[in-house]
């Protein structure tokens, strides 16, 4: 069994995060106690020696979510648990893709600047018909919600909370254009952004497995 951190109390950091937001109504957690704060009243907030503090917030700017983690970092004998995403891994390949790369900056720096503990996390979802067709690295609210539960786990540096989910198309159109890309993203080697003009095709068609999804998901249906 994993150790576990004993914690006063467990901070969540991002009240108003999509994710945050479903998780605070899950029966899972009506017993647990949970301080939940925005981004805006960090520096008034009082942390507590031997707090836990869960990160959700997130910016585009890498700089925000640096001097946010500074200021993490300042605090009296906090541990720090950062939620990253599973699309960092495209990283790997490109740093063409704005999100990935910046989420991946600010999982650099919450492990340089507080030793925090990364959460990675999949297309977060409620029920499994919020996922797009194909295959999808996702991530339930209930399997975050069983973690706060059962206390945030301090063995390993990274876990991986996510599985893959295999969706059916909504036709074979769809199939055949999911199939196509694939191809085509082969096809670009390290510069899959040149396919951001059919991207955008996609978007408005309203099919969701494009971009860095796509080559995330591929990339880690390889490892998994």
């Amino acid at each position: 069994m994993a150790e576990v951190i004993l914690a006063k109390r467990l901070i969540v950091l991002g009240r108003n995060s999509k994710v945050w937001q479903s998780l605070k109504k899950s029966h899972l957690l009506v017993s647990t106690p949970i301080w939940a704060i925005g981004h805006a009243e960090l520096t008034n907030f009082r942390f507590l020696s031997g707090d836990n503090v869960l990160v959700f917030s997130y910016s585009r700017s890498a700089k925000e979510n640096f001097l946010l983690l500074e200021y993490l970092s300042k605090q009296n004998k906090v541990s720090v648990f950062y939620i990253s995403s599973a699309s960092t891994n495209v990283t790997s390949i490109t740093r063409c893709y704005n999100y990935p790369r910046v989420k991946q900056q600010a999982l650099e720096d919450a492990i340089r600047i507080c030793n925090a503990k990364i959460i990675n996390i999949g297309w977060f979802y409620n029920v499994v018909e919020e996922l797009p067709s194909g295959l999808t690295v996702a991530t339930s609210v209930d399997e975050i919600a069983m973690l706060i539960k059962e206390g945030m786990p301090s063995s390993d540096r990274f876990l991986n909370l996510f599985h893959l989910v295999e969706r059916p198309f909504q036709s074979g159109f769809e199939k055949k254009l999911y199939l196509l890309y694939g191809v085509l993203m082969k096809g670009c080697g390290r510069y899959p952004c040149l396919l951001r003009p059919l991207d955008l095709i996609l978007r408005i068609l309203g099919m969701r497995w494009y971009g860095y999804l796509y080559l995330s998901n591929r990339l880690w249906s390889t490892t998994i």
